[in-house]
């Protein structure tokens, strides 16, 4: 019997900080802005998808900049403003 553990799953091993996935939603912490910012600073990408008046949803992409891992969807007015001339992480 080997001790040795899987390895993790590549949307789980984007960076410390990242979003955590639960029955295929992110939990976030408050500040989505935070979020994005570490998903980009580990390498991987976001990227808007929809935008409504007063509501915004970003795709979470894997490191590799491919598959979409998750989504967030917001009204927060920090995440708007942040997101305001901004189409992904790679502008």
């Amino acid at each position: 019997m080997s001790s040795r553990r899987p390895p993790p799953r590549r949307s789980e091993n984007c960076g410390p900080g990242s979003p955590v996935r639960r029955r295929g939603r992110v939990t976030a912490p408050d500040d989505l802005v935070a979020v994005l910012q570490r998903w980009a600073d580990a390498g991987a990408v976001w990227r808007v998808v929809d935008r409504r008046h007063g509501s915004v949803t970003v795709a979470l992409c894997r490191c590799d900049g491919g598959e979409e891992v998750d989504r967030i969807s917001s009204t927060d007015p920090n995440l708007m403003r942040f997101l305001a001339d901004r189409a992904s992480s790679e502008d």
